[in-house]
């Protein structure tokens, strides 16, 4: 609690507040969907504070950015930050469309899109991806789901696999991979029955989509 309870000084005085502003955000995400609203009123607190405060280094975030955002749109006091986004420049174009276009995470992985996932398991999809056959996947797959506490079924742990997809996308190259990049991407969205889970990694394949070029 203490970076909720001094977040002026913190916003002052860290070299990575986008980091923390984006991580912020995904919080915020998850405990309006859970209806945590204690925690998220303290966290949508900081969250504008940090965008106050360092606007210009949160809108280097990129892409991810409007991801994240995409799930608090409907909080009205964040209503300040999509405020922000929708002004229009003097090529008459939103912010938003600027920073959805921004190629700052397409370069060597994107940084914030790195943070989502642990060393642990980038590890470990990186084995998967050039090791292991479509054949043997779904088995270390479900091993690997295991290992996190990601169960099968209705569960609120499959919410963080739109995360997964996303370092996916993002860090592996077809002419690289023994499993393709599609075939396991499908294999999860199978495998997720969370509705919202599958919502946000159709949202995150969207984002991709649109926006990568390899």
């Amino acid at each position: 609690m203490i970076a909720l309870e001094n977040s002026i000084e913190i916003v002052k005085g860290s070299s990575e507040s986008a980091l923390i502003f984006l991580k912020i955000i995904k919080i915020i995400g998850e405990a309006f969907h859970d209806n945590l609203e204690a925690i998220r009123i303290r966290y949508e607190q900081l969250a504008l504070c940090i965008w106050n405060n360092r606007k210009r280094e949160c809108k280097e975030i990129g892409c991810e950015l409007i991801r994240a955002l995409q799930n608090v749109a409907r909080i009205n006091s964040l209503e300040p930050i999509l405020k922000d986004l929708t002004t229009v420049d003097t090529n008459g174009k939103p912010l938003f469309w600027n920073i959805l276009m921004s190629s700052n995470y397409r370069v060597n992985g994107n940084m914030y899109l790195l943070t989502s996932v642990s060393r642990k398991l980038e590890e470990k999809l990186t084995y998967i991806m050039l090791q292991v056959t479509p054949e043997g996947m779904p088995h270390c797959m479900t091993w690997l789901l295991n290992e996190f506490g990601i169960k099968e079924g209705i569960d609120e742990e499959q919410l963080i696999l739109s995360d997964w997809v996303r370092y996916i996308v993002v860090n592996f190259h077809m002419s690289k991979l023994m499993t393709p990049r599609w075939y396991l991407i499908g294999w999860i969205l199978n495998f997720t029955k969370h509705q919202n889970a599958r919502a946000q990694i159709k949202l995150a394949l969207f984002f991709d989509w649109f926006t990568y070029d390899q």
